[in-house]
């Protein structure tokens, strides 16, 4: 079964620019309790709306550092004009987030959601480390590497049989 682990980093909260989407497509052998990494899409953007300084406290994404990380990209500047997203997941069978009702609220795709917040409780830093995830702190909300902790927290409840098989 195909499956996106995903996060995204944004101009604030629901409704606000998605300045970073990341996504990890899996493949899973639900019987096996095995997860394989398919591919990645990483993308950066500009908000919309006037950059939010609180934000940029949170996930280090100033104008200068998405210019940086946009060296070369030959997507949309917007993420609400890029459908690279879209094509990325088309033909993912499920998604999974730590806070899947903020990230699906970015996502707009029409599939089952796995929340490894609900599953595990707190914060995903918190929730990977009482697993024995290592997690480096000063890489936290940069939307890669989010999703990379993510995924190793889903791996976990996959083999601890933890996590409920999507319905599609």
């Amino acid at each position: 079964m195909i499956g996106m682990v995903i996060d995204f980093e944004t101009n604030g909260f629901y409704g606000s620019s998605v300045l970073s989407a990341a996504a990890i497509k899996i493949s899973v052998d639900w019987d096996l309790k095995n997860v394989q990494r398919v591919e990645t899409f990483v993308r950066h953007y500009y908000p919309v709306e006037k950059w939010n300084r609180y934000a940029q406290r949170v996930n280090g994404l100033s104008p200068s550092q998405i210019e940086k990380l946009r060296s070369g990209a030959d997507y949309p500047i917007y993420f609400r004009d890029d459908s690279g997203l879209a094509c990325f997941a088309s033909d993912t069978e499920f998604a999974v987030a730590h806070n899947a009702s903020f990230d699906s609220s970015f996502a707009n795709l029409q599939v089952p959601w796995i929340c490894t917040m609900k599953l595990c409780g707190g914060k995903l830093v918190d929730a990977a480390r009482v697993r024995g995830i290592d997690v480096e702190q000063s890489r936290l909300h940069q939307a890669l590497y989010d999703t990379e902790v993510c995924l190793a927290l889903f791996e976990h409840l996959v083999c601890e049989q933890c996590v409920p098989y999507p319905k599609i």
